[in-house]
């Protein structure tokens, strides 16, 4: 699995909107990663982006499905595999997603 980079320390963590649109950046990476310009495109590279999309675009904070329902409770969202669902609980639980109210959590909000 690719890792994620210049994503790791963004400078809005914190909110709702922020932990998915970090979720969804390194989806679109990693979707890139796994492109290449001779190869045709695959349904993993278009399942990584049309979660990244749904993550984007859903009203549901990642972090508290998250917390809630573990890998299981992201697949709420519409778009999000079980298959994204664990590479997304990996982001999270190795923390280089960074959720509200963690240390890694620079928006002084605490849930």
């Amino acid at each position: 699995m690719p890792r994620p980079s210049a994503l790791d320390h963004h400078r809005n963590a914190g909110t709702p909107a922020s932990t998915n649109e970090s979720a969804a950046r390194i989806l679109d990476q990693f979707a890139s990663e796994l492109a290449c310009d001779e190869c045709p495109p695959s349904r993993r590279i278009a399942a990584y982006r049309q979660a990244a999309e749904a993550l984007r675009q859903s009203p549901l904070a990642i972090d508290e499905l998250w917390r809630t329902g573990g890998d299981r409770g992201l697949t709420r969202i519409r778009g999000v595999t079980p298959a994204i669902a664990r590479v997304v609980g990996d982001l999270i639980a190795t923390k280089r997603i960074p959720l509200r109210g963690s240390p890694h959590d620079t928006s002084g909000s605490k849930r």
